[in-house]
């Protein structure tokens, strides 16, 4: 509630609040508290509100006026099946390609698919809850490599560009011999060097990285500032093959 409303109208219903149950009124209490809580469950309620109550707060800090969004909030409703919820994923995937801000969507720092293919872990199960495996139906037993492959070349085949009966572009996106790169010859997967560019979490928080010998010698050297529970040091660096390399920190999420 914090970020929506003024300190003193966080104030002022904190009073009422106190107010309602310092004098027994209980449901009165429940009532207006349920009031605030309801304009959250509701999105479209919720995000107006956000939108103005930012806007305002803006617009003073920056000394403007006018709207500060382009268009109004809008929501759709997406059926709970693959093919409709992996539909709107890669929608929502593609629109900076779209928009031309990036050529490959994993290069968008905003997006959850950026953020699932850098390792984030709540991304990645979102994303594994998309997919499934030929040889698996339980989506979530699937090894990231092979949900990020599947998701990668889906992504792909959705964002090719459109093209007029001239050859003009009419819809950014994808050129057929990028788009056939990906799907056929990489099949979905991302270059071990291209990784590495991206600035994986482990190359800044890692703490030590190198051979499984090296990472235990660090942990050993540094074992007063880990918890005693933790009896070695070397963790897998997720995502592709790193060739041997470990890391002192799990970074798996």
């Amino acid at each position: 509630m914090e970020l929506i409303y003024s300190d003193d109208t966080v104030q002022k219903i904190g009073w009422q609040l106190e107010s309602f149950r310092s004098g027994g009124m209980d449901k009165e209490a429940d009532e207006l508290r349920a009031e605030y809580l309801a304009r959250m469950r509701d999105v479209p309620a919720f995000m107006r509100e956000l939108k103005q109550r930012f806007t305002q707060w803006h617009n003073r800090r920056a000394k403007r006026k006018g709207p500060l969004w382009e268009d109004r909030y809008k929501s759709v409703l997406v059926e709970d099946s693959e093919t409709s919820v992996r539909t709107m994923a890669a929608y929502i995937d593609l629109n900076p390609v779209r928009a031309g801000i990036v050529t490959d969507p994993k290069d968008y720092r905003w997006s959850g698919y950026g953020e699932a293919v850098t390792g984030g872990a709540a991304s990645r199960v979102g994303l594994s809850r998309l997919v499934k495996t030929e040889t698996e139906d339980d989506a979530t037993t699937a090894t990231w490599a092979q949900v990020q492959a599947i998701y990668r070349c889906w992504l792909y085949e959705e964002g090719a560009a459109v093209l007029d009966d001239d050859g003009k572009v009419i819809k950014r996106g994808f050129a057929s011999e990028t788009a056939d790169m990906v799907i056929n010859r990489q099949q979905g997967a991302i270059a071990r060097p291209v990784l590495v560019k991206m600035r994986l979490r482990h190359f800044t928080e890692g703490l030590a990285i190198g051979s499984k010998a090296f990472v235990e010698s660090v942990f050993e050297a540094r074992r007063d500032v880990f918890s005693p529970r933790r009896v070695d040091g070397a963790r897998k660096m997720q995502g592709v093959r790193w060739g041997g390399l470990m890391a002192l920190r799990d970074l798996r999420g």
